[in-house]
């Protein structure tokens, strides 16, 4: 039997499309072991051939009873295999030793981990002296992807959007705090120059400012991806959404604020970001929030960026 090599991510979906992202080039003999509720968008992304295992951690949910609730956790796989994590949290690495017991636990990202909680440890980065890890070069790494031909791919992917004239803003999130405020100062913006524009969000996402239901479609799964897909150009903030764009190979466009995006930019994606982006590892401390966060930028520089960054 060959030795199968999994991708341990049981957080958030934009931290499982990151994953996916890489295990995409390198799928034989794979599994992607992340919550149950991701798979069916997972299913219509990755190869037949990789596995999707079931992962339901209380203490990656807001209901758990503490942060260390491991909850009752029964062996996935005993067979030997190669465990991949790239997030350097203590709990992972103790659920990894129970899911797979027969795994050799891979995992990078401890030096990382401690700048996300503290102040103090995040102070080289937020400076300039030491570089931020982008999450997609770290997972490469680890996985022995060379980054390089995981950019070639994305652009190969890139060259089948088509060109229609059509926008999709996605402006949801969970969080307030992370919404791009004037949506509807970049919907103008964009029809002013004769695009069709859509804006779209998730289930649950609270509206963006100053727009009603009518004017959003709420979508997910694959719906979302047919409406991705049949876009031009794709705008998101901070989200799943930019994962799963770029994922598909949208010419994707992240308006970057409440996190420092050189951590979380895909492959060949561009970005526009505020004065006012965190630097380091640390987050804008109002990021789990519903306030609105000021100083974003501004619609018709957005605008700007996204028509010059793909004008050849």
């Amino acid at each position: 039997m060959r030795r199968m090599t999994i991708y341990f991510e049981p957080w958030g979906l934009g931290d499982v499309l990151i994953a996916a992202a890489i295990l995409r080039e390198r799928p034989t003999d794979s599994a992607l072991a992340c919550k149950s509720r991701w798979h069916p968008l997972l299913r219509a992304i990755l190869p037949v051939e990789v596995d999707l295992l079931a992962v339901e951690l209380p203490y990656t949910t807001n209901s758990r009873r503490n942060a260390f609730d491991l909850g009752a956790i029964h062996p996935l796989v005993t067979n030997p295999c190669d465990v991949l994590n790239i997030r350097g949290d203590i709990r992972d690495r103790r659920a990894a030793r129970r899911l797979f017991p027969g795994g050799t636990i891979r995992f990078s990202g401890w030096r990382e981990f401690l700048p996300h909680y503290s102040r103090v440890f995040d102070i080289p980065y937020a400076a300039g002296w030491l570089t931020v890890r982008n999450h997609y070069v770290a997972w490469a790494e680890l996985a022995g992807v060379v980054y390089e031909g995981l950019s070639s791919a994305c652009r190969q992917r890139q060259r089948n959007t088509p060109n229609n004239g059509r926008v999709v803003i996605h402006g949801g999130s969970h969080w307030r705090a992370k919404q791009y405020p004037d949506v509807i100062a970049l919907r103008q913006a964009l029809q002013q120059k004769d695009y069709e524009v859509h804006i779209v969000i998730g289930p649950n996402d609270p509206l963006p400012p100053a727009l009603n239901e009518n004017d959003v479609a709420r979508l997910v799964d694959q719906p979302l991806m047919n409406t991705f897909g049949a876009a031009q150009f794709v705008v998101t903030n901070d989200s799943s959404g930019l994962h799963l764009a770029a994922l598909l190979g949208c010419r994707t466009l992240v308006i970057a604020r409440a996190v420092n995006i050189a951590e979380w930019l895909p492959p060949v994606a561009r970005f526009i970001a505020s004065a006012k982006m965190p630097r380091g590892y640390r987050p804008d401390p109002r990021l789990t929030t519903d306030q609105l966060l000021e100083d974003w930028p501004r619609a018709e520089e957005v605008v700007e960026v996204l028509l010059r960054s793909w004008d050849k």
